[in-house]
């Protein structure tokens, strides 16, 4: 997997010590489990990972490669195509062969931490990030050059992005999510693929479809160093706030409460959501990092805040079978009845992961057994559903 590509990544985790609790929290929409999976018991969080932040299943660059293996795949189509046309004796238009690498399908699909690239383990939904097709329209896909540019900075590929900007591929390309090869270098701490596009031209303002740049998805994943230097090669202020953003995600993954940023007072991102769809609180509240949680709510952390899913902390909570999380949020003021856009409760969510500890806490706390998501399941028949036996007695 070429893991010197990597290697300047993993080091900076480990030496903000996130390196093991990138990976451990799962996002509440990234699928339920089964019984048959876990011989129904409750789900270790370690376990639950299925989303790698660099190269494994639903980081940008597998997301790429499967998108350039479906343009190499619609190539082939195409060509054989072209090859049916010429031999059909009805004639018709033929397409020029020096034609045929600008074109292609529609955009893909996958998941994402970065991520739902980068991120770290959660990524804002299971639909994840699309291939890096020109605005996702199957008539104006991104030109070959360019396609080869956005994986080439995925990657961390040095040689490959000078290559392709020599060979006339657009600084700024734009896959079908508007995501530029910088943003790609960004969320993956590739500074010097951030250099090699910076010093062509690249511009760091430029956002994706969502309203995030290049900044915003280095801040998201905690990459402090990577930030600093993005600011420093583009000559940007800091107005808003992505150094103290990125150290207090980077805290966040990593359950230190010594590594927010200094002071006591209300932080002025501490309530911003991630390219990736968590804020800090969520993060925390996943990882079952107590200390972490107090801390944010003390500094201005919202404890209902809910992300583009409407899931709150105590969602992920739930879903994560952090039950220490679950308590602290309540003590908070965490709302045990809101509902996230499926309509499943925190109670729902827990049902559905077999997170019998933070069931208990829940129905302690008020939680109500015979509440409906928008299918018309209550908690205990979706425990039922998946296999949870143990879980569904407790929630009738």
């Amino acid at each position: 997997m070429r893991i010197m590509k990597f290697q300047k990544l993993f080091i900076l985790l480990a030496a903000a010590g996130s390196g093991a609790l990138v990976y451990k929290v799962r996002h509440p929409d990234s699928g339920a489990d089964t019984a048959a999976q876990y011989e129904n018991q409750a789900v270790a969080p370690e376990e639950r990972s299925s989303y790698s932040m660099i190269t494994g299943k639903g980081s940008l660059y597998q997301t790429i490669k499967g998108a350039k293996d479906q343009r190499d795949q619609q190539q082939a189509e195409q060509q054989a195509e072209q090859q049916q046309r010429k031999a059909s004796p009805y004639g018709g238009t033929l397409i020029r062969q020096e034609d045929s690498g600008n074109y292609s399908g529609a955009s893909g699909g996958g998941i994402g931490p970065v991520g739902g690239v980068l991120k770290g383990k959660v990524t804002p939904s299971s639909s994840g990030y699309n291939s890096p097709y020109a605005n996702g329209n199957a008539g104006n896909m991104a030109p070959t050059e360019d396609l080869a540019l956005l994986q080439a900075a995925a990657k961390g590929d040095k040689l490959g992005v000078q290559r392709r900007l020599a060979a006339g591929a657009k600084v700024d390309s734009r896959d079908s999510e508007r995501r530029t090869p910088l943003i790609y270098a960004a969320a993956n701490g590739f500074e010097d693929i951030i250099d090699r596009l910076t010093a062509a031209g690249a511009n760091p303002n430029f956002k994706d479809r969502n309203g995030n740049n290049a900044f915003d998805y280095a801040a998201g994943r905690g990459l402090v160093e990577t930030v600093d230097y993005l600011l420093k090669r583009t000559h940007t202020k800091d107005d808003r706030h992505y150094i103290e953003y990125a150290q207090t995600i980077r805290a966040t993954y990593a359950g230190d409460v010594s590594l927010l940023p200094p002071g006591t007072g209300k932080l002025a991102s501490i309530n911003r959501i991630t390219p990736d769809g968590q804020a800090p609180l969520h993060i925390a509240a996943g990882n079952g990092s107590v200390d972490v949680i107090d801390a944010l709510v003390k500094r201005g952390a919202e404890v209902n805040l809910t992300n583009s899913n409407e899931q709150t902390p105590l969602h992920w909570a739930a879903w994560n079978n952090q039950p220490g999380s679950a308590s602290a949020l309540l003590v908070h003021g965490a709302c045990v009845f809101q509902g996230e856009a499926a309509g499943n409760t925190p109670l729902m969510l827990a049902a559905q992961s077999n997170s019998q500890e933070v069931a208990k806490v829940l129905l302690d706390n008020g939680a109500e057994r015979d509440v409906v998501n928008k299918q018309g399941k209550t908690a205990a028949m979706q425990a039922e559903d998946r296999g949870f036996r143990g879980l569904s007695d407790i929630l009738k």
